[in-house]
């Protein structure tokens, strides 16, 4: 978590991220492997979020109510195993981008 300052709103620590070009000449193999981690990420989000818990509740602050909620995601430990294993049923991939999807959808 960067802090930021307040008189300059700029962070402490700059960072510079250095990027390159590729030559791909299999794009359609990019293209596949793109589309089947977005299908294994799609699950696992899908999956995470039938099991979310939003709880609201109305307080009274002097004349105004509010609604305060609250989001409880399920714990990594938890639902990992049993997250991979619905992932592998869909995963044409090798198995540690099934992993990297949880990873993803955790985050």
């Amino acid at each position: 978590m960067k802090k930021l300052r307040l008189k300059s709103f700029q962070p402490e620590e700059e960072y510079v991220y250095l990027t390159y070009s590729l030559k791909n000449d299999e794009g359609e193999e990019s293209r596949i492997l793109l589309e089947n981690y977005k299908t294994l990420l799609q699950k696992a989000l899908d999956w995470l979020w039938e099991r979310i818990k939003v709880e609201r509740r109305e307080v009274k602050r002097g004349k105004k109510v509010i609604t305060k909620v609250k989001i409880t995601l399920p714990e990594k430990k938890g639902v990992y195993k049993t997250l991979r294993d619905e992932l592998e049923g869909v995963n044409v991939l090798a198995s540690h981008y099934a992993d990297k999807a949880i990873s993803d959808a955790q985050s």
